[in-house]
């Protein structure tokens, strides 16, 4: 494999293990059985890429036909399922930090995916179409975070006020037009996500937001 190849794998997997971390502090604050937790800790790490996938027609999605991204989401949720069992009794004193813990991996995630999404685009044969790639990196951060939240009975973070899409698109957009642009792919790829990281960090601590509709 080559080495761009690995650090790409690489990458999502970050996103993957990021991701199920975040889906199972969600499910944790709900109560949920183990069960639960695995599952949302699967559809937040891998339904993104469903949903990218159903849209360029690559069926059946990589989630189902690359079993290492299931297994990856699974032992991260056990893991992580085991040490909420462990530490069950000093986490309610702890909800500043599961608050922190999930907004950092829910970030790295987000970056992770964004960038995946705009390859897969366009390894996929579309990297004359700017508008596609981008989409599909965004579709493939959001989506799975979405269905996170649809089956927590949470709001979307993505139609909030809160940055979060946006941060996506942002960087998505940097990654594809300095590849195609014939930029260095790596160097390319560490920056877009940081830019993500860090626009999506900073828009919780400085409470930044997109305007909010408003019937009044």
């Amino acid at each position: 494999m080559e080495f761009s190849n690995y650090l790409f794998s690489s990458a999502e997997i970050i996103g993957i293990v990021a991701a199920s971390v975040s889906g199972c502090i969600i499910a944790a604050k709900c109560k949920f059985d183990l069960f639960g937790v695995i599952l949302c800790a699967f559809f937040t790490s891998l339904g993104g890429g469903i949903l990218r996938d159903i849209l360029i027609g690559d069926l059946p999605p990589r989630a189902f036909t690359n079993y290492f991204f299931p297994l990856a989401s699974l032992l991260t949720s056990l893991a992580v399922f085991v040490v909420f069992k462990l530490f069950r009794n000093k986490l309610p004193q702890k909800q500043s930090l599961m608050r922190a813990l999930f907004f950092i991996f829910d970030a790295v995630g987000l970056a992770s995916f964004s960038m995946t999404g705009v390859q897969i685009g366009i390894a996929s044969g579309h990297e004359k179409n700017a508008f596609l790639c981008i989409v599909l990196g965004m579709v493939t951060a959001v989506g799975g975070g979405m269905i996170r939240d649809v089956i927590t009975a949470r709001i979307p973070l993505v139609l909030r006020e809160q940055i979060y899409a946006t941060a996506s698109i942002l960087g998505s957009a940097v990654y594809y037009f300095a590849v195609t642009l014939g930029a260095n792919s790596i160097i390319s790829m560490y920056v877009s996500m940081a830019i993500i990281v860090i626009i999506r960090l900073l828009s919780i601590h400085y409470k930044w937001h997109l305007p909010v509709a408003d019937e009044k």
